[in-house]
C-alpha cells in the first residue's frame, strides 16, 4: 500500500493561523474555579428578574459555551436578553451586546450563518447608538470599541466559514483597524483577528500571491512598530509570514524567519509556552518539506518534549473537566506527530520513526488517563508535609500572573513530586516499556488516525506497534481501514474468522516464543475481545497466550509492581436488582429505609438500541441482576469477605456515591449501562423540541454514558427528582469526579459498559475511563450484550475461584475458560466480558 503524506501546503498554511482556540497569553492559566451548574427545571421557583439571577445565568452561559454544550443554550441566552431588557431599559447596551455576541457564537457553531449575520448586525446597531451617546467618556468608549471588535470577529468568522473571503477580510480588517486606532492592539483578540485574516488569505485561492505577501508584511509592520521583538503578537505575525513562505515553496525564507522567531522566544519568553510549540512545530514541518528529514525528526522530538513538560506543569492544577478540554485542545498535534512518524517510516523504513510514534501514543493516552483526584490524594497520603505545603501554596497562586517566583516554586514542586514517585505520568517512553518486558512477553499499542491514500479524503487506518524485550525499535504493522472493520463487526455471526485474517494474522509473525501479551487498544479495537480470536487450527488464542488488556502499555509497570494478597479477606459492595421506577419522593427517603420491596416483571439487560427505543418509557426490573448479586453475596459471605448488598429501593446513586473517599476493595454493579453516540448539529438545533431525558443530546462525551440505578425512570421519562444529584442516572462524568482509589476491582455486569465515544482524535470515553480516573485499579466490563444466564454463570464462577485463593486475573481466566469449554462455538456467551488491568 502506498501511503501519501497528509502535509499538503494548505494544511501547513493553516497550522498556525487556525490554532487560535488554544493560543493563550503568557500569563493565562486554566481556571480551576468551580463551574456553574444551572438547573433549568428549578428556574421557575426563583426570582428571575433580578441582577443576581441574571449574573448566575450569564455564568452558566459562559460555561456552556466554553464546554461547547449547545443543548438548551439558545433558550438560556434569550431568557437572559429578556431579563436584561426589563432590568436595563436600554440604558446600557454592553450586557445586551455581549449576550447577542454569545448567541451569534452559538449559531456559528451550529452553522446557521444567516442567523449569525442577523444577530451581529443587531448588536452593531446597538453599539452605534451607544457610541453616539457616550460623548467624551473614554472608558465607556474603549469598552464599546472592544465589544464592537468582538462582534465583528464573530461576523467575520461566519463569512469565513461560508468562504465569502472578501467579506471576511473586510470585516477582520475593520476590527483590526478599530483596535489600532483606539490603542487596543495589546490584546489576545488582536492575535485571533490577525490569525483569522491569515486564514482568509490562505484559503482564498483567487488571491494573488504578491497581494497576500504584501498584506502579511503589513501586519508584521504594525506589530513591529508597536511592540518589542519578544511580544507574542509580533512573534505570531512573523510566524504567519513564515507559514506563507513555506506554502510558496520558499523554504529558505521560511526557515530563516522561523529561526529568528525561535531565537527571540529563547531570549525573551523562554520555550515553556504553547506559542513556542506552535513555532517549533511549523519549523519542523518546513524542515520536512525541505527534505531535511533528520532535522525534521529532531525538531518533532523537541516539540514532544516541550509538550510533555508543559503538560506536567499544567496538569498539576487542572480539574478533571479542565484536563478534558486540555486533551481536546492538544491531542490533534499528537495525531499529526503520528502521521509524520508513520508516513516517514513507510517512505524509508527508518525505525526511529516507529519509536517516535510509540512515544506519541503513550503520551496521548497518558493525557487521557491522568487523574486530578488521584494526584491530589497521592500528595495528601504521602505524609510529606513540605510537599503538601508547596501544593497548597501553588494552588493559591494558580490564578495569579506568573512571575519568576511562581515558576521557581512550580519547578520545586514538580521535582518534589518526582521524588515521591507521584509526578512521572508523562515520562514514559517506549524504551521504558521494553525494559519492563521479559523475553517471552510483548507489548502491543494499537493506534489509529486518518491517512491520505492517493488523492481524496483521508481515511482512518489502524496500526499496531509491537515492543519485545530484545527489539532495537518497535515493529509497525498495518492492520487495516476502519471502514472494513465496521463492516466486519456489523456481521456479528461471521466476525471471528475475518477479524483473525484482518488483524491477528498480521501480528502473529512478530510473536515467536511469546506467551504473555500486554494489549492497549484504540478506537474500534476497544470493542473487540481478543480472547475470542481463533487460530487457524480452531483453537482460541486465549489458550495460547496470557492476554493482559490495558488502557495504556505504561500500566505494565503498575501491573508488575502490584502484589495481590490472595489469602487476604476483602470487602465487597454489591449493587443490583435496582427499582428503576422508584418515585421521586420514595427515592429521596430511600437512603433512610432499611426494608426492601420485592419487584415485579422481567427484562434482559438492554442494548444501546433498547435505550434509544425506550426514551420516555422507562425501564423494567431486572430479575437476572437481582439473582446475580444475591448469588455473589452467598459466595463472598461464605468466604468471610465483608459484604454489603444494595438492591431494590436501596440500590441508589446516593449510596454508591457515599463510598467516594472510602471505597471498598471490590465494587460490583449489576444494572443497565447506557451509551449514546455523539449528537449531530441538526439534532442540537432541534433540542428544544426534544422531550424526556437529554443524555443522548449531551455534547460532553462522558455525559452520554453511564449506569442506571433506582429511580432512574423519573429523569429518563422527563420527570425531575427533588434531588438532581440522586436522580438514579450515574454518568461517567460523575464517576470520574469520585474517589475510588481504594478499590482494586470494579465489575460492571451490564451490557455495553466498555463502550464510549470512539474518535481517532479523542480516544475512547465512557465508563472504563471514568472509573480509571476515579482511581480504580482494575475493571471487568462488557463489550456486548451477554445473556443473563451466562452472565450469572461467569460471575459466580469468577467469585468462587477468587474467594478460593486464586489471584484475580487467574480467577477470571478460569471462569472464562469454564464457559469456553461449555460453549466452544459460541464466544458471544463468554468473550464479551474483559478484564481491564
Amino acid at each position: 500500500m502506498v501511503l501519501n503524506s497528509p502535509f499538503s501546503k494548505y494544511v501547513l498554511l493553516i497550522v498556525f493561523s487556525a490554532c487560535t482556540s488554544f493560543v493563550c497569553s503568557q500569563t493565562e492559566r486554566f481556571s480551576v474555579e468551580e463551574k456553574v451548574r444551572w438547573d433549568v427545571e428549578k428556574a421557575d421557583s426563583l426570582a428571575t428578574e433580578t441582577p443576581e439571577y441574571l449574573s448566575k445565568l450569564c455564568d452558566c452561559i459562559d460555561t456552556c459555551i466554553e464546554d461547547n454544550r449547545l443543548d438548551g443554550l439558545v433558550e438560556k441566552i434569550e431568557l437572559a436578553l429578556a431579563i436584561n431588557k426589563k432590568l436595563d431599559s436600554g440604558t446600557n447596551p454592553v450586557v445586551a451586546v455581549t449576550l447577542l455576541n454569545k448567541l451569534g457564537i452559538v449559531y456559528l457553531n451550529l452553522a446557521d450563518y444567516d442567523r449569525v449575520a442577523q444577530i451581529t448586525r443587531q448588536a452593531l446597531d446597538l453599539l452605534s447608538l451607544a457610541s453616539n451617546s457616550s460623548g467624551s467618556d473614554s472608558f465607556a468608549s474603549d469598552s464599546l470599541t472592544a465589544m464592537k471588535v468582538k462582534v465583528l470577529n464573530t461576523l467575520g468568522m461566519a463569512y469565513l466559514e461560508q468562504k465569502h473571503f472578501d467579506k471576511a477580510l473586510a470585516t477582520f480588517r475593520m476590527a483590526l483597524s478599530e483596535m489600532r486606532e483606539n490603542n487596543l492592539l495589546d490584546d489576545n483578540l488582536s492575535l485571533a483577528i490577525t490569525n483569522n485574516i491569515c486564514s482568509a488569505l490562505f484559503e482564498d485561492t483567487s488571491k494573488d500571491i504578491s497581494t497576500m505577501e504584501k498584506e502579511l508584511l503589513a501586519i508584521v509592520g504594525v506589530y513591529k512598530e508597536n511592540f518589542s521583538p519578544y511580544s507574542i503578537l509580533y512573534l505570531s505575525a512573523r510566524n504567519n509570514l513564515a507559514s506563507f513562505y513555506m506554502a510558496m515553496d520558499q523554504y529558505d525564507k521560511a526557515l530563516g524567519l522561523y529561526e529568528e522567531v525561535i531565537k527571540d522566544f529563547h531570549d525573551g519568553n523562554g520555550t515553556m509556552n504553547w506559542q513556542y510549540v506552535n513555532t517549533a512545530w511549523n519549523y519542523a514541518l518546513t524542515l520536512y518539506l525541505a527534505k531535511r528529514r533528520d532535522d525534521a525528526l529532531l525538531w518533532h522530538k523537541k516539540c514532544l518534549e516541550v509538550i510533555k513538560e508543559l503538560a506536567s506543569r499544567d496538569f498539576l492544577f487542572l480539574s478533571e473537566q479542565e484536563r478534558e478540554k486540555y486533551w481536546r485542545a492538544h491531542n490533534h498535534r499528537l495525531k499529526h506527530f503520528l502521521n509524520f512518524a508513520i508516513l516517514n517510516y513507510f517512505d524509508d523504513e527508518d525505525k526511529r520513526y516507529t519509536a517516535f510514534a510509540y512515544d506519541c501514543e503513550l503520551f496521548a493516552k497518558n493525557l487521557l488517563l491522568s487523574s486530578a483526584v488521584a494526584k491530589q490524594n497521592a500528595i495528601y497520603r504521602s505524609g510529606n508535609r513540605e510537599l503538601r505545603a508547596m501544593w497548597q501554596q501553588m494552588k493559591t497562586l494558580r490564578n495569579v500572573s506568573r512571575d519568576k517566583e511562581s515558576y521557581e516554586l512550580e519547578r520545586k514542586l514538580i521535582n518534589a513530586l518526582k521524588k515521591e514517585g507521584i509526578s512521572d505520568e508523562f515520562s514514559s517512553d517506549w524504551q521504558t516499556i521494553r525494559q519492563m518486558l521479559e523475553p517471552d512477553e510483548a507489548a502491543i499499542e494499537i493506534i489509529n488516525f486518518p491517512v491520505e491514500i492517493s488523492k481524496g479524503e483521508p481515511e482512518i487506518y489502524y496500526f499496531a506497534l509491537i515492543v519485545r524485550a530484545g527489539t532495537e525499535y518497535p515493529e509497525l504493522i498495518i492492520l487495516g481501514k476502519e471502514e472494513w472493520m465496521y463492516t466486519i463487526l456489523a456481521e456479528s455471526e461471521e466476525t471471528i474468522g475475518p477479524l483473525y485474517n484482518l488483524i491477528w494474522e498480521s501480528i502473529v509473525p512478530y510473536l515467536t516464543d511469546i506467551v504473555t501479551l500486554y494489549v492497549a487498544p484504540s478506537g474500534l479495537f476497544s470493542t473487540i475481545s481478543f480472547a475470542a480470536f481463533k487460530n487457524p487450527d480452531g483453537s482460541y488464542i486465549a489458550g495460547k497466550y496470557t492476554i493482559h488488556n490495558l488502557l495504556s502499555t505504561r500500566d505494565i509497570a503498575i501491573l508488575k509492581e502490584r502484589k495481590e494478597k490472595t489469602s487476604g479477606k476483602k470487602d465487597v459492595v454489591l449493587f443490583g436488582g435496582a427499582d428503576f421506577g422508584l418515585s421521586a419522593s420514595m427515592l429521596e427517603a430511600s437512603d433512610n429505609v432499611d426494608t426492601a420491596e420485592e419487584s415485579r416483571s422481567s427484562l434482559v439487560r438492554g442494548t444501546v438500541d433498547d435505550l434509544l427505543n425506550r426514551r420516555g418509557q422507562g425501564f423494567d426490573f431486572l430479575p437476572g441482576s437481582l439473582a446475580e448479586v444475591q448469588a455473589i453475596e452467598k459466595i463472598t459471605s461464605a468466604a468471610k469477605w465483608k459484604t454489603s448488598l444494595f438492591t431494590d429501593t436501596k440500590a441508589t446513586e446516593t449510596r454508591l456515591k457515599s463510598y467516594s473517599g472510602n471505597s471498598s476493595k471490590v465494587l460490583h454493579i449489576s444494572t443497565h449501562g447506557f451509551y449514546f453516540s455523539p449528537p449531530d448539529k441538526d439534532s442540537l438545533l432541534d433540542v428544544r423540541r426534544v422531550q424526556g431525558n437529554s443524555f443522548s443530546k449531551a455534547v460532553e462525551p462522558m455525559m452520554r454514558s453511564g449506569l442506571l440505578l433506582s429511580g432512574a425512570n423519573n429523569i429518563w421519562t422527563g420527570r425531575t427528582p427533588a434531588d438532581i444529584s440522586n436522580d438514579g442516572v450515574l454518568t461517567a462524568y460523575e464517576i470520574a469526579n469520585l474517589d475510588f482509589s481504594n478499590t482494586e476491582l470494579v465489575v460492571l455486569s451490564a451490557c455495553d459498559t466498555g463502550l464510549g465515544d470512539i474518535d481517532y482524535s479523542e480516544g475512547i470515553y465512557g465508563l472504563q475511563r471514568a472509573f480509571r480516573l476515579a482511581g480504580v485499579r482494575s475493571m471487568i466490563i462488557s463489550l456486548w450484550k451477554v445473556p443473563d444466564e451466562e452472565t450469572t454463570a461467569l460471575m459466580t464462577a469468577f467469585y468462587i475461584a477468587w474467594t478460593s485463593g486464586l489471584p484475580m486475573k487467574q480467577a477470571f481466566e478460569k471462569a472464562q475458560m469454564d464457559l469456553r469449554k461449555r460453549y466452544p462455538e459460541e464466544p458471544y456467551k463468554w468473550g464479551g466480558f474483559v478484564l481491564i488491568e
